[in-house]
């Protein structure tokens, strides 16, 4: 966990032993409770301004997704006044735990109930589905890497949770739909990706707005049931837990193809495309689409704005020469002036 410390009226001097004892008192009071979130996304930042008489402390813990919790104490002792803070911390953290936990498990009870239900009248219209040389099945695959690669930055930067909804759910609930719709598609390889890419990104909008819907929808003063573990429990322990596996847990990094390495490129080389992967979770969510859609996908403007985000051919283009920009620009600026092959990123 990163920890920064700002103080107030303290003799700087001071500034590396309290430090210390944050340091010391997170690691005894808070860590313990915060096993659940990612480590790397975990930031604690601490004010201690000194009063006349007492110490007053300001703590403000940064947990995913995009929840900031605060706890403040004073006490005529900076070590006490420290550890007060800290414990406050741990409670609401672990409240924060419980609330986002309940809430998954009943999203997952609700996508669990859809997708029977889609399953359901798939079965039904089995005997009516008309025989197609290209399956869905068949395109599962490249429809997996490519969620892959969205959901990663979309956990990243907060706009889904660490772990919901899951890849596979995603992908099953895309395959049902179309099979659904079966009868009514263009049975071609293209238009069939190009429609799965659709269904996909509205699915994932939703799951997305969803999400920040309930950022902030519950008190940190509410009590948590003194069952919660035991109702967590009974609802894993319901149908859908036991298929339940959650996705490996993936950051940006983890997007680089194995094949840009420093062995096999050029320094300067191998640092602009790591940068390039890096500047994408700094693209706005549309920029990074198109950008996707057109380097990773080899999807044309045209594609992407009739058959995926339905808009003109020219806002796509505009989104294409921003994103392109934006990344140009950046690597210039850290001086990587190397001429970047955007479809090569992903090979």
């Amino acid at each position: 966990m990163k920890i920064e410390l700002t103080q107030r009226h303290i003799n700087r001097d001071s500034y590396a032993s309290t430090l210390s004892v944050i340091r010391a008192l997170a690691e005894r009071h808070l860590q313990p409770r915060l096993r659940a979130f990612n480590a790397s996304e975990r930031r604690l930042h601490a004010t201690v301004t000194q009063e006349k008489q007492d110490y007053r402390v300001t703590l403000r813990l940064h947990l995913p997704p995009k929840k900031i919790l605060v706890a403040h104490a004073e006490n005529e002792n900076l070590r006490s006044a420290l550890q007060e803070a800290i414990e406050e911390l741990g409670r609401q953290a672990e409240r924060h735990h419980a609330h986002i936990s309940s809430r998954e498990l009943a999203k997952r009870k609700r996508r669990q109930r859809k997708i029977k239900q889609l399953e359901s009248t798939v079965a039904d219209l089995a005997a009516t589905i008309q025989p197609s040389e290209v399956t869905l099945s068949a395109l599962l695959p490249r429809l997996e890497s490519w969620l892959r690669h969205e959901m990663t930055y979309l956990r990243a930067n907060g706009d889904l949770q660490e772990n919901y909804p899951r890849i596979a759910d995603i992908r099953d609930e895309v395959f049902l739909q179309l099979q659904q719709q079966w009868n009514e598609l263009d049975h071609s390889e293209e238009a069939l990706y190009l429609k799965m890419l659709k269904t996909a990104q509205e699915i994932l909008q939703k799951e997305v707005a969803d999400n920040k819907m309930h950022e902030g929808d519950f008190s940190l003063d509410d009590e948590v049931p003194e069952d919660a573990s035991e109702q967590a429990e009974e609802m894993v322990g319901e149908a859908y837990g036991e298929f339940y596996q959650p996705d490996d847990i993936l950051h940006v990094e983890d997007l680089i193809p194995a094949s840009v390495s420093e062995e096999t490129e050029p320094a300067q080389e191998h640092l602009a495309v790591s940068q390039c992967y890096r500047l994408m979770g700094l693209l706005p969510m549309g920029w990074r689409q198109v950008f996707v859609l057109v380097h990773r996908e080899s999807l044309s403007p045209e594609q992407i704005a009739g058959s995926i985000l339905q808009t003109e051919v020219q806002e796509v283009e505009a989104m294409l020469k921003m994103a392109e920009d934006f990344i140009g620009a950046h690597l210039a600026e850290q001086g990587l002036n190397i001429s970047i092959n955007f479809p090569g990123l992903f090979d």
